[in-house]
């Protein structure tokens, strides 16, 4: 990605909180790879965070990430604030 301003290292929190999933885990299991494939090149560094509220949704992120070869940690957590202060972290921490 070479788009004024964008960096690569950014750190993202998705609140899936109060949301509906319209997804099913197979779909989940089946998307393009490509899609991750670009991920893991264009945010190398970049940590990604996820407050979930079922085990549904902890489910659908472990699976997005273990059949798609994800390179990042990507803890899920039920709280904002967990989330954010795990992001907001220093590799000391």
């Amino acid at each position: 990605m070479n788009q004024p301003g964008y960096e690569p290292g950014f750190d993202i929190v998705w609140d899936l909180r109060g949301g509906e999933t319209m997804t099913t885990l197979h779909d989940m299991a089946n998307l393009d790879s490509n899609i991750f494939e670009h991920i893991n090149e264009n945010r190398v560094g970049g940590r990604t965070a996820w407050v979930i509220s079922s085990t549904f949704e902890e489910s659908m992120v472990k699976l997005l990430y273990s059949e798609h070869n994800g390179s990042a940690k990507l803890p899920t957590s039920s709280t904002l604030e967990a989330a954010t202060r795990w992001i907001t972290a220093t590799a000391d921490d």
